[in-house]
């Protein structure tokens, strides 16, 4: 999941969404079936995250677009000046602080929303 920002392709969902469901529905079998003993739903919120995600990204995607005129990136082990890696993109975009800024914005916010559903749920 952590490379879905490398690509603007609109098939860059053909692969990721059917696997996040795959991965939701595994976690809900093991919560259904009792497996382990970790508390009710454990695994159900697990198999959410995939979700969060890519939901996360979409929405701000979103709203980074008409702020940085261009579609934003996440880069991996990249900093900023240096040329974009992935697909889709302009040949001569460069990283930018806001790319920087969205790929920790989708390490922390999928972390945050998971705990709270945790405290919520348990």
């Amino acid at each position: 999941m952590g490379t879905i920002g490398m690509s603007v392709l609109k098939k860059r969902y053909f692969y990721r969404v059917p696997i996040t469901t795959v991965i939701f529905i595994i976690g809900v079998a093991l919560d259904k079936f009792h497996l382990s003993d970790h508390p009710s739903n454990f695994y159900t919120v697990i198999g959410m995250i995939p979700f969060l995600y890519l939901g996360y990204y979409e929405l701000l995607r979103r709203i980074l677009k008409p702020w940085i005129g261009e579609y934003p990136y996440t880069p991996f082990r990249q900093r900023v000046g240096e040329q974009v890696f992935g697909y889709g993109y302009p040949k001569n975009r460069k990283v930018k602080g806001v790319d920087q800024l969205l790929s920790a914005l989708l390490f922390i916010l999928p972390m945050v929303t998971t705990v709270l559903i945790d405290c919520f749920i348990f």
